[in-house]
């Protein structure tokens, strides 16, 4: 049965560290417990946007219980930006309905996430896009390039970013593995940050990491403690996102193993995977699976240092020192690359050419990139309700960025429709499964079907947009005639070579292809 009525929209933030320390009674409490409660939160910025997602009012709640009940007024952002707060007053009201009541439905003993909305209608997964980073100081492209540079100079002096950039996600796990086992009371320390404390009255318990394994289940880390707390699983992705069918199969492996009851369940990435507060909940899309909740490898960095602070001299030490100073200065670059205006080019490598990056990090730091201008479109599409998958990946060291319209509901077996960047090659094509084959009659096959489906590769549809119309159209000849290109098993596509391409352009010719599809 549901407390809170469903006329209140509300944010239930649970504070454990942050509660105030003063007696409740003091004179000072309440204004403690205000100041804990109002910031600084990772939310979704569409949370913050008078609307059905929106809360309006904020319950203060320790231990499962409400401690007080606050009208909000307006949200502002962190110094850094990456947070928000509230500005609000108390209400009597609400506070007289709801203070003092058990909140542990919503938020369950060893929920991950301290901040949960009730009432309100799905955030925004919206990406980072020019009115999300109001306030934010934009650097100019030079400076950017400047930044960069540098940055990825200092990785190239550390030789564990040389080990890092050939092993990728298995030299993490690797690694954090190592220092759970040799600097246990450190490691503690780090990953029991990322436990969350519990609602109940007891203190939140202060073991040591009991025992810690690789690859269990075919998941990254798993560590157990040596006091009742449930196990924490870890999952590295560095430069790329799981998706959700990564997650789904992840919370089944953990279903399956007895030994990993219940567990707080960690994404470690570079970039934001732009879920809804940080959790991307699998309860839906598997029974009995749980939240998985994005740490960032920056977070860690600071964790890490923050451990060693005090430390005694040691090659153990230095190493992982080593290596936190290391992830720092990635998550900086990988900050650095996300699209911060729509005014930038989206290729990388058009501001980086004359820049001396080993070639590794600079194919990582494109696909980076390319995922940035992928979610930005996306969450575009998604807010004009078109009905596109956008997808970014890397191919022959270049970047590539896709967006599809299915045609018909099967999407394992349909056709779709779409358009392809890769590199300064803009393509219009499709992708024919039930015509897949190697041999001429199934490339004839997927030729014959291009020619009376010629609607689907007509640039002059986003032409406009890409100031493409006085460039060379590849093949020769048209659509009509049964004139593409193609790839096996399945690909077929007609293509430009563009001079330069913006975020701008770009997102408004991806508006262009969608409409001219959803009209179909």
């Amino acid at each position: 049965m549901s407390i809170i009525a469903p006329q209140h929209r509300v944010v239930l933030i649970r504070l454990t560290k942050s509660f105030p320390i003063s007696d409740e009674s003091s004179p000072e409490f309440r204004g403690q417990l205000y100041a804990a409660t109002s910031k600084w939160w990772k939310i979704a910025a569409s949370r913050t946007v008078q609307g059905p997602g929106a809360p309006e009012f904020a319950f203060a709640v320790h231990r499962g219980v409400v401690k007080a009940v606050y009208k909000i007024e307006s949200w502002r952002r962190s110094p850094d930006s990456t947070r928000f707060g509230f500005s609000g007053t108390s209400s009597s009201e609400l506070d007289g309905i709801y203070g003092g009541l058990d909140m542990s439905q919503y938020l369950p003993n060893g929920a991950a996430n301290p901040v949960r909305f009730v009432n309100c209608s799905p955030a925004a997964a919206t990406a980072v896009t020019p009115d999300e980073l109001v306030g934010v100081p934009q650097l100019s492209e030079v400076d950017r390039v400047e930044l960069i540079t540098e940055l990825a100079r200092k990785l190239d002096q550390e030789p564990l970013a040389h080990i890092m950039l050939g092993g990728r996600e298995l030299f993490h796990t690797n690694l954090l593995a190592w220092f759970c086992r040799e600097m246990p009371q450190q490691a503690s320390d780090v990953f029991d940050a990322l436990v969350p404390s519990p609602d109940s009255a007891d203190p939140k318990p202060q073991g040591y990491i009991r025992r810690v394994e690789r690859e269990r289940a075919h998941l990254d880390l798993s560590i157990w403690w040596d006091d009742h707390r449930t196990p924490l699983v870890i999952e590295n992705k560095v430069f790329s996102l799981p998706d959700p069918d990564q997650l789904d199969g992840y919370s089944a492996r953990i279903l399956n193993d007895t030994e990993l009851d219940r567990p707080t369940q960690i994404i470690l990435s570079l970039q934001d995977p732009q879920w809804p507060e940080d959790t991307f909940d699998t309860t839906d899309r598997v029974p009995g699976g749980a939240s998985w909740v994005r740490v960032s490898y920056g977070t860690l960095s600071g964790l890490i240092l923050h451990a060693l602070e005090g430390a005694s001299a040691s090659y153990e030490v230095e190493i992982i020192r080593h290596y936190a100073e290391m992830i720092k200065v990635l998550q900086e670059l990988a900050d650095a690359v996300a699209v911060r205006s729509d005014d930038e080019p989206v290729l990388l490598t058009d501001s980086l050419a004359g820049a001396h990056i080993e070639q590794r990090l600079l194919w990582s730091l494109a696909k980076l990139r390319a995922r940035s201008v992928s979610q930005i479109i996306q969450s575009d599409l998604d807010a004009c309700s078109f009905d596109c998958t956008v997808d970014s990946g890397f191919s022959n060291g270049t970047p590539v960025i896709t967006a599809f319209h299915y045609l018909q509901p099967n999407r394992a077996k349909g056709a779709s429709v779409g358009w392809q960047l890769q590199g300064r090659e803009f393509r219009l094509c499709a992708v024919l499964p039930g015509l897949a084959g190697a041999s001429d009659a199934d490339a004839q096959s997927r030729l014959d079907w291009g020619k009376s489906n010629c609607q689907h590769f007509d640039f002059n549809v986003v032409d406009p947009a890409l100031n493409s119309a006085a460039l060379q159209e590849y093949p020769k000849g048209n659509a009509a005639s049964g004139a593409f290109n193609k790839f096996n098993p399945d690909f077929i596509y007609r293509s430009k070579k563009l001079d330069s391409l913006t975020v701008a352009q770009l997102l408004h010719a991806a508006r262009l292809a969608a409409r001219s599809k959803s009209k179909e």
